[in-house]
């Protein structure tokens, strides 16, 4: 599982991700993006979002 939030959302504020992920048994990665609100995580940092996706994906689809 990959969480993906915005430090600046305002909609689902950044600190609900956390139990989440701390709940979420098995793989999983946290990706908090700087300034992005919500929903803007690929539009604030496109470069971090895609690298971070394509390393996650990488680990487990062959």
């Amino acid at each position: 599982m990959m969480f993906i939030h915005g430090s600046e959302d305002k909609f689902v504020p950044t600190k609900m991700v956390y139990p989440l992920y701390h709940a979420t048994k098995g793989p999983k990665e946290l990706l908090i993006v700087k300034g992005a609100a919500h929903a803007q995580s690929y539009e604030k940092n496109p470069q971090l979002y895609t690298e971070k996706v394509r390393e996650f994906l990488a680990k487990y689809v062959k």
